[in-house]
């Protein structure tokens, strides 16, 4: 049995599978922080399902990227709990996750909002199995770059609430090189296509739902060695550095699109 959390957004969830079956979701769109829900909701779940968290085998973290903030929460809790049951964890990006919920497709464009007029994007091949491989690094970038870099694809499912956000750059990239475009109303396959899939603000059961398979492939460590996939440097970083190098605060770079790896 898993039990997987994303912290990485406001809207908030925790889920539980057993043998690649979900058993339960919990989701919130909440004002409060991560920090003061967590562990109630957490506890909750565990109360409406009849489980006990001794009897969770392994525990699933969104790794990011996100809300800084909301990452560090979920992945302290994550570890604490797995540390102090001498169980194993298991990272799962919130792009992989988009991806999944998209289902099936030979390029997803999974795009995350990153706020600042920016989005996380990375693509993948998703495969019937549900199991996203990626087809290039996680960018950080102006959503217009993420877009008009893939203007050659004849084929695109883009995911996610970057997608959903920025939806109107995707129609007019789209019909400005002559793509036709579609809004799925639910999730289908998208070859022919540009297509943008319907929002999934509730990441943990498809978190959930991966770290099963990342740890039947070996993709799994212990509680200490997960890490944050923040893509983004932190405020901190960038003040630091524009202190060192004495210049304005740059803007995304224009070659940090999501093109594929060939």
């Amino acid at each position: 049995m898993a039990l997987a959390i994303d912290t990485t957004s406001r809207s908030g969830s925790v889920a539980l599978s057993q043998a690649g079956r979900a058993i339960a979701l919990l989701g919130a769109d909440s004002a409060e922080t991560h920090s003061s829900r967590l562990i109630s909701e957490i506890d909750l779940l565990l109360s409406k399902t009849g489980k006990r968290i001794e009897e969770v085998d392994l525990f699933a973290a969104c790794i990011g990227p996100g809300s800084f903030t909301g990452l560090r929460i979920g992945l302290a809790t994550v570890k604490a709990l797995a540390h102090s049951l001498k169980k194993a964890v298991v990272g799962v990006s919130s792009l992989e996750a988009v991806a999944r919920a998209a289902r099936a497709s030979r390029c997803t464009c999974a795009m995350v909002n990153a706020l600042r007029n920016e989005v996380y994007a990375q693509l993948f091949e998703v495969g019937c199995d549900g199991l996203p491989r990626p087809l290039g690094a996680p960018i950080v970038a102006q959503p217009s770059r993420a877009v008009e870099s893939l203007v050659e694809e004849d084929s695109v499912l883009f995911a996610g609430d970057g997608a959903i956000i920025y939806s109107h750059l995707i129609e007019e990239v789209a019909k400005g090189k002559g793509r036709q475009i579609k809004r799925l109303a639910v999730t289908a396959q998208s070859d022919g296509d540009w297509v943008i899939a319907p929002a999934a603000p509730f990441l943990a059961g498809e978190i959930a739902a991966l770290a099963e398979q990342k740890f039947k492939l070996g993709e799994y460590s212990e509680p200490a060695d997960l890490r944050a996939l923040y893509v983004r440097a932190s405020d901190a970083e960038i003040n630091l550095e524009r202190r060192r190098l004495k210049q304005p605060q740059a803007t995304s770079n224009p070659q940090d699109v999501p093109a594929k790896q060939t």
